[in-house]
């Protein structure tokens, strides 16, 4: 299962998401096959979370 997060920038909001996201899944022991990410709509290259 794949999961993304999207924000503008990429740079806060869904980068946090994801995260939280496998924070929570690691957490829970859930299956290792889940894949979070995250991405912005206007990201510009070099400038990561």
């Amino acid at each position: 299962m794949h999961v993304l997060f999207v924000c503008h920038a990429n740079m806060c909001r869904s980068a946090l998401a994801e995260g939280m996201a496998k924070k929570l899944a690691d957490e829970r022991s859930l299956p290792e096959k889940i894949l979070f990410r995250s991405s912005g709509l206007a990201a510009e290259p070099g400038r990561g979370a």
